[in-house]
């Protein structure tokens, strides 16, 4: 991938992108923060940029265009993956308590089964399932959240996390995979990229 690329396969999702020479940045308005990939001498960077204040915080280095512009694709896709199916299921579905303090299993395995996500995209009894999301309750109150790579190894862990803010995680979690399935499956039909991604990029992606 490169930033035109990026920049265009962005728009094709309504997603405003500023394209430079050297750099592709988010769309705003006046005066909204906003996130840029940019060279600077031979590295490139990507950046928070304040404009009330002026200042820039470098969050992450980047060795070659191609690795800082896949990284900004993902990172914009975790946005847009949230802001149009994650949030809205949310707000459609309030009967199953999703993001409440009272959200149970029962409650994500509803919604699971309401959004047609197959058992293989995640557990809540064992981590022997490759390319998911595990469950792993740690006592009565608490949990944390498993991603399963390719190999069967975990990706990341969160923390310990209380069940309720913990079941919110995971149905996130699982909802970006199964998005970024599908997305992923459109790209490769369009000869936009040429393998699946790998494990650290669904990482990206469900951060």
């Amino acid at each position: 991938m490169d930033v035109r690329q990026v920049s265009r396969l962005l728009n094709e999702l309504n997603i405003e992108t500023v394209i430079g020479q050297n750099s592709l940045e988010e769309g705003r308005e006046q005066g909204e923060n906003y996130y840029k990939i940019e060279l600077n001498n031979s590295f490139w960077e990507l950046t928070l940029c304040k404009e009330l204040n002026d200042n820039q915080k470098v969050i992450k280095n980047f060795p070659t265009e191609s690795s800082a512009a896949k990284y900004f694709y993902l990172f914009e896709l975790n946005k847009y993956f949230f802001n149009k199916y994650i949030f809205p299921f949310e707000l459609q579905n309030k009967d199953i308590n999703i993001g409440e303090f009272n959200c149970s299993i029962e409650d994500l395995k509803k919604a699971f089964n309401r959004l047609n996500i197959k058992e293989t995209y995640y557990s809540f009894t064992k981590m022997n399932k490759p390319h998911s999301v595990y469950l792993e309750g740690i006592n009565n109150t608490e949990s944390k959240i498993n991603f399963i790579g390719e190999n069967g190894k975990i990706v990341f862990e969160t923390e310990a996390l209380d069940n309720w803010l913990a079941y919110y995680a995971f149905f996130k979690f699982v909802y970006y995979l199964y998005l970024f399935d599908e997305h992923s499956k459109k790209l490769i039909s369009k000869n936009e990229i040429n393998a699946n991604f790998e494990d650290e990029d669904y990482a990206v992606v469900l951060s």
